[in-house]
């Protein structure tokens, strides 16, 4: 199998649902096609590279998902500051 770094669990990915995995909707179907295509062979291991294409889309999903998060606390937090600043509150 592929090398797998700190944090990275091994096993099964979400609900492959296309319309919240859109970026990833090529590895998507690519491995609901092997699993079709290989209903026993699955088992043991026929399908594991297009699974791990979908693993890797999966985590640059997240990293982006995780990246757009932190930007908009850190606004969120910038907001809260100047607003405590004019105000003297910390209210929303």
């Amino acid at each position: 199998g592929a090398a797998r770094g700190p944090g990275e669990a091994l096993g099964m990915h979400p609900p492959l649902v296309l319309h919240k995995h859109p970026a990833c909707e090529g590895p998507i179907r690519a491995l609901q096609q092997c699993h079709a295509d290989h209903p026993v062979a699955k088992f043991w291991g026929t399908c594991n590279d297009a699974k791990a294409e979908l693993d890797a889309c999966l985590r640059r999903e997240k990293r982006l998902k995780q990246k757009l998060g932190q930007e908009h606390a850190r606004r969120e937090r910038e907001r809260l500051r100047e607003r405590k600043a004019r105000t003297g509150r910390m209210e929303t």
